[in-house]
């Protein structure tokens, strides 16, 4: 009997360490990886997890984003910010991950936070071919989240989980980290930074954690599928890596508007007549979208339209259309087609 419970208390060690992982020294974990704290409408409050792109900008998982949250807060090391905008990878579909493991590849949100985060950020790799280098030439890799933890109190604490670089490879587009009961993922690591290191150098990242998987495996979205940041002197905005053969938009500069495109306005969608003459002045990149001020450019009484009989006239703000719908020349129908 003495023997039998001493052998489970073992047991119980052996498997929730294994479980776990070995773990990155507490010296070792970088600055930038982020806890961050959703409140939701109804009081209650979960974690996931994140990393600084930047000095106002945090990376976490797109799924961490329920549609009742009234608040976020980032901390990372001792500095914390509440978040001013929250923006998910455009194709990222809570349906999609439900049946499909490849859709976790969108996996990627991006936080703007309202206060600066005064920390260095990490080397941000986001070339599939890079990726794949830098897991093949590193020695160890590691997430970085505050996932459920018996090491440290339960969840709502940083810590690195290990990973040997070998256990990590592309399956379709998505990375999977194949190293049942030695890395697996936990409640709260959703949106935990995934950093792979030679020995010596520093960490870099190359992906998100999306979710752990039947089989024991942690599923990463790489970062060739992660919104990246651009700014300018007015704006910080975000555009979607894999729309780089898009019309290279920039912000605050006049477009026309083709014929026939259609954009939204408060909720509706309408489209632009053939006759009139419309410009456009971007304010915002969201992927494939653009987020500005809509102008008439002609005599016409209206140039925004639903049905022939639902138009509206003059300027109008907050309008989103396609990259696509834009050109620096000004295009005629027949052009158009």
């Amino acid at each position: 009997m003495r023997l039998t419970f001493f052998t489970l208390i073992f047991l119980t060690f052996f498997s929730a360490h294994s479980a776990l992982g070995p773990l990155v020294p507490v010296s070792e974990i970088p600055e930038s990886v982020c806890k961050i704290d959703f409140m939701r409408s109804d009081h209650s409050t979960y974690h996931c997890s994140g990393i600084l792109l930047d000095q106002v900008h945090v990376k976490t998982a797109a799924h961490c984003l329920l549609s009742d949250i009234k608040k976020i807060e980032v901390q990372c090391g001792n500095q914390s910010s509440l978040v001013t905008e929250k923006i998910a990878s455009s194709d990222f579909s809570f349906e999609d991950i439900k049946s499909d493991i490849n859709a976790r590849r969108f996996d990627h949100a991006i936080l703007l936070l309202d206060q600066k985060i005064d920390i260095p950020s990490l080397p941000f790799i986001t070339d599939k071919d890079e990726i794949s280098e830098v897991i093949k030439e590193s020695d160890e890799c590691a997430f970085f989240g505050v996932g459920l933890n018996p090491w440290l109190n339960g969840t709502g604490h940083i810590h690195g989980v290990k990973a040997k670089a070998k256990k990590i490879s592309f399956d379709r587009e998505t990375l999977i980290l194949n190293a049942p009961y030695q890395a697996v993922s936990m409640i709260g690591d959703s949106g935990a930074s995934f950093l792979c290191r030679k020995q010596g150098f520093s960490w870099k990242n190359i992906g998100t954690v999306s979710a752990h998987g039947w089989d024991n495996e942690t599923i990463i979205a790489p970062n060739n599928y992660a919104p990246l940041i651009e700014t300018s002197p007015d704006y910080v905005t975000v555009s979607e890596k894999k729309t780089i053969d898009s019309p290279n938009i920039k912000l605050n500069l006049k477009y026309w508007v083709k014929p026939f495109s259609t954009y939204k306005y408060k909720e509706e969608v309408y489209n632009t007549v053939d006759k009139v003459l419309v410009k456009f002045i971007p304010r915002r990149i969201l992927g494939n979208k653009v987020l500005g001020q809509l102008i008439l450019e002609s005599s016409s009484q209206y140039y925004l339209c639903f049905d022939q009989n639902q138009c509206f006239t003059g300027t109008l703000e907050d309008v989103e259309l396609d990259k696509s719908s834009l050109s620096l020349t000004k295009q005629t129908p027949s052009e158009f087609r």
